[in-house]
């Protein structure tokens, strides 16, 4: 069930349920002369123009994407065996001449109607490390680059326009940047949504998700100190812990492609952040667990709009879980 889709233009629905996971800004920025014989414009409508196949070492890179990592497994895959027709790859340089890099797209794994995996792998003497995978349209190499590595722009269209986020190179990996308010647009419709006693109806029945219900078991479980994984609590250290002890509304809850949901949850008494958390059944026992737990990348103005459109459903402390 996605509270958006009552409530708003499709267009938005798209924009708000591929958030995302917020981390920081770096910066320290420099310019990148680009080099005119490499690609440095990828699209899922397009082939890549300069092809390269996989080696051993960027497929071992790849699969230290969950995702990907949980694929392999369920397929009873090896790293040797990975399929051709997975991904496709192109070199790029990032930074020095001397580092050759990879933008690599998903082709037969982890690709929507809309989105494709990218991941950036960046050589080092030992083979490459991932240092970037989002699920986006488009994916641009900049001129300008921070921390000795080139900035990326990532873009989405969505209802007939275009949004862009731009990663910047922290010395570690790529982080997204904050969000331009100027010439970005908000997400969020203005004005307070109206909602049909039906409509209601619908979106209480989110709640009933034993996923949904399973956040709500584990936040009272990690507040108690007596239950989850150590991952589960790693997920959830980063946050303070009065969030956790406010009741959730949930603002989408979607398929993921690597398996699971996301769940979009907003907490009652702190609506400052919008979360998203990865829901994933585990085992041949189907057991859920908590893969990943982080904040969306909304503005300041998204918030401010998100807690005037959604006001009747955030002070809703009868079904909120």
């Amino acid at each position: 069930m996605n509270l958006a889709g009552v409530l708003s233009p499709k267009w938005w629905i798209s924009g708000f349920l591929l958030v995302n996971f917020f981390l920081f800004a770096v910066n320290a920025q420099d310019t990148h002369r680009a080099d005119t014989t490499e690609q440095t414009s990828f699209s899922m409508e397009f082939p890549f123009e300069r092809p390269v196949p996989l080696g051993e070492a960027a497929k071992k890179a790849l699969a230290t994407d969950r995702g990907i990592a949980d694929v392999i497994k369920d397929e009873h895959l090896s790293i040797e065996s990975i399929p051709k027709d997975w991904f496709t790859a192109s070199e790029v340089h990032l930074g020095p001449k001397s580092e050759t890099d990879l933008v690599v797209m998903g082709l037969g794994i982890s690709q929507g109607p809309n989105n494709a995996g990218f991941w950036i792998l960046r050589q080092t003497t030992d083979g490459y490390e991932m240092v970037l995978a989002v699920d986006k349209h488009d994916l641009t190499l900049l001129d300008t680059s921070t921390n000795g590595l080139r900035d990326i722009e990532t873009g989405l269209p969505t209802g007939g326009q275009r949004y862009s986020d731009i990663y910047r190179f922290d010395g570690h990996r790529y982080q997204l940047g904050p969000p331009i308010q100027e010439s970005q647009p908000s997400k969020v419709p203005t004005g307070e949504a109206q909602f049909t006693p039906e409509q209601l109806k619908q979106y209480y029945l989110v709640y009933k998700n034993s996923d949904v219900r399973y956040l709500r078991a584990l936040f009272d479980a990690y507040l108690n100190n007596s239950a989850g994984t150590d991952g589960e609590r790693q997920q959830l250290q980063k946050w303070n812990k009065d969030y956790f002890r406010s009741k959730f509304m949930v603002m989408s809850r979607e398929n993921n492609m690597f398996g699971g949901t996301l769940i979009t949850i907003l907490f009652q008494d702190r609506p400052d952040k919008v979360f998203v958390a990865w829901v994933y059944p585990e085992g041949s026992n189907k057991q859920l667990k908590l893969r990943r737990f982080d904040v969306g990348s909304f503005s300041d103005e998204d918030m401010k709009r998100v807690r005037v459109r959604y006001k009747k459903l955030i002070e809703d402390k009868i079904h909120a879980m």
